[in-house]
């Protein structure tokens, strides 16, 4: 498990959406993007228990996410993304999972959860990019803009 720093921990809690790649067990991609809550360095999602990242995850458990904002000043743009393990959530974590979604999302609809299952990402490899301080200018001439990306 990869140690998440405070202010990238204090990033993730504030964003509401991860995009989920996982790939299928004849190597097909797939791309989604999911409702997510954070506790600790854990990330936790829910899909529907028959989806096509659902069945991903049965087969091939190592996922790459993306979390990340827009910003028409590209100086401001800041996101995360990385590499994990991903798993169905267990046990008291089921509870612990609605709980976290119930409070960053109330007005999400309670009720069974028997349609659906909890994931847990846990990272293995991240990555954190900010350009708050530093700037997005890239070297005169160079097409583009620079992003100013940590490895944790």
């Amino acid at each position: 498990m990869t140690e998440v720093p405070a202010d990238v921990r204090d990033y993730i809690n504030e964003q509401h959406t991860l995009t989920l790649a996982t790939t299928s067990s004849d190597g097909v991609p797939r791309a989604s993007t999911y409702l997510y809550v954070s506790d600790g360095s854990r990330l936790f999602f829910w899909t529907r228990l028959n989806s096509a990242s659902a069945r991903n995850i049965a087969e091939r458990p190592v996922v790459a996410f993306a979390i990340d904002e827009y910003a028409d000043d590209l100086r401001q743009s800041r996101g995360v993304h990385g590499l994990g393990e991903c798993s169905t959530v267990t046990g008291e974590d089921i509870a612990r999972a609605a709980d976290l979604f119930g409070q960053k999302f109330p007005n999400l609809q309670p009720g069974n959860t028997a349609s659906i299952s909890f994931f847990a990402i846990v990272p293995t490899e991240l990555e954190f990019t900010d350009n708050r301080q530093a700037g997005a200018s890239p070297a005169e001439g160079t097409f583009g803009a620079e992003f100013h990306t940590q490895r944790l």
